[in-house]
């Protein structure tokens, strides 16, 4: 069993190794300039029950709506690839996992199918809360679960209740009603391409490093403490809010052409077209660009990346990014969203201009 658990652990970790020193190649003035804060990472032990930020959140360039667009972040979420073979039986089964998980308890009963229940522990790995856990593992009889907590059970609530009150501020300052899915992943887009800080020292330090595995914590809950993190960092945060509204998502990732890099990034579907997007290579410093939003199969390749890229989707290389609706925006410096489906962009060459997002739908 234990080398079972290990074999699973190690694959939802291969597409975290060696991100490289933001692996991104230089094209123009604009990329050679994005040298962003080299400060040094602070360690989990020394944010583990600090919840305030040394830098603050961008603010929001939309009003906050009246109402609430989210009164309750849904715990539960899973990626495409889970959801395909997703049953009833195996989603009450996960659900019960993380509602015992939140209770802080140290068991859990499950299915009488261990392959349900194998799905489950898949699950564990994917959600952003799990990283309070020091292992877990299913019970010898193959019907439950066993939990061992990293931290206390206070300290285990304080830290998911920060995820969860950091992400409701989040959808309920930057999203309103009536955006569409395109206006809202420009929205989350922007907002942590603004917000997390590259994170040059720990890169380094990874890729000096005979241990290449990067833990949890340090994607969602330690980026949100420290606003710093590598390419993984800027993904699992930009996909777990985009499963709160709804919008499919998967983590993809590919070695770096004539580099021992690799670089991972979010693979998103508008109205059920695939698209390649890349809040870390969009994070100049000095703004966010849309150089790397909506990315063609193509496109991807032609930055550098290896063709052979990779996501949990069964026969991913059946996946076609070929829509070329975005293509015109690769001299985009910088954006906002001003409302009434309109994008204020700055172009390379200075210009300003107003888009008309309902033409890209």
């Amino acid at each position: 069993m234990k080398k079972l658990i290990v074999f699973l652990l190690i694959l939802t970790t291969i597409s975290f190794t060696a991100c490289g020193v933001k692996d991104q190649p230089v094209t123009d003035s604009t990329a050679e300039s994005s040298v962003k804060g080299n400060e040094e990472a602070s360690s989990l032990s020394e944010t583990e029950t600090s919840f305030s930020s040394e830098t603050e959140a961008p603010s929001s360039e939309i009003n906050t709506p009246k109402e609430p667009v989210i009164t309750q972040i849904n715990h539960y979420v899973l990626t495409p690839a889970d959801l395909h073979y997703l049953t009833d039986a195996k989603m009450d089964a996960y659900k019960n996992a993380m509602d015992a998980i939140f209770a802080h308890e140290s068991e859990v009963q499950l299915t009488d199918s261990y392959d349900d229940n194998l799905s489950v522990l898949g699950y564990l790995q994917e959600s952003p809360y799990t990283f309070i856990l020091s292992s877990y593992q299913i019970t010898p009889d193959h019907k439950g679960m066993t939990f061992e907590y990293a931290y206390s059970a206070e300290e285990c609530e304080q830290m998911l209740n920060k995820i969860d009150q950091e992400y409701l501020t989040l959808m309920n300052e930057t999203i309103t009603e009536d955006m569409t899915d395109l206006e809202k992943v420009l929205a989350i887009y922007k907002y942590f391409a603004q917000r997390i800080s590259y994170d040059y020292d720990w890169a380094e330090a990874l890729n000096m490093s005979d241990d290449k595995y990067l833990f949890p914590d340090i994607v969602i809950y330690q980026a949100l403490q420290n606003n710093k993190g590598v390419c993984h960092t800027y993904t699992y945060l930009c996909q777990f809010a985009f499963q709160q509204l709804g919008i499919e998502c998967e983590r993809a990732s590919a070695d770096m052409q004539n580099s021992d890099s690799s670089h991972m990034w979010p693979l998103i579907w508008l109205d059920g077209t695939a698209f390649h997007i890349d809040p870390t290579w969009d994070d100049t410093g000095l703004g966010v660009s849309l150089r790397y939003f909506g990315l063609t199969d193509e496109e991807n390749i032609d930055r550098g990346l290896v063709s052979n890229w990779y996501c949990n989707i069964d026969s991913a290389l059946d996946i076609a990014c070929t829509d070329t609706r975005f293509v015109s925006w690769r001299d985009i410096i910088d954006y906002n969203l001003i409302g009434n489906h309109q994008m204020e962009v700055t172009r390379e060459d200075g210009t300003v201009e107003i888009i008309d997002l309902t033409q890209y739908q």
